[in-house]
């Protein structure tokens, strides 16, 4: 994980260092109830690390997009990544 610098407060918090900068035009088109779950997460994440792992959740499940339930299970683990580091 890239440790935030001062300049980067309003950025996302990336975790997988994948440019997530690149992914936040196609933000809007989230659904609006995964776009709420990354805004009220306790911390500022990065989109394109909470797609990508819904993602790989939904390929687990044989699913060619992901479902809400998957953008809340890559939340949570992101989460508990961060306060699990911040230790």
């Amino acid at each position: 994980m890239r440790k935030m610098e001062a300049s980067d407060k309003f950025q996302g918090l990336c975790l997988e260092s994948g440019q997530g900068s690149r992914f936040m035009p196609a933000f809007d088109a989230m659904p609006s109830a995964t776009r709420e779950l990354v805004r009220n997460s306790s911390f500022n994440l990065c989109a394109a690390c909470v797609h990508d792992r819904a993602v790989i959740q939904a390929e687990r499940q044989m699913l060619n997009y992901p479902l809400q339930q998957h953008y809340q299970l890559a939340v949570k683990e992101m989460e508990t990544m961060i306060r699990c580091e911040e230790v």
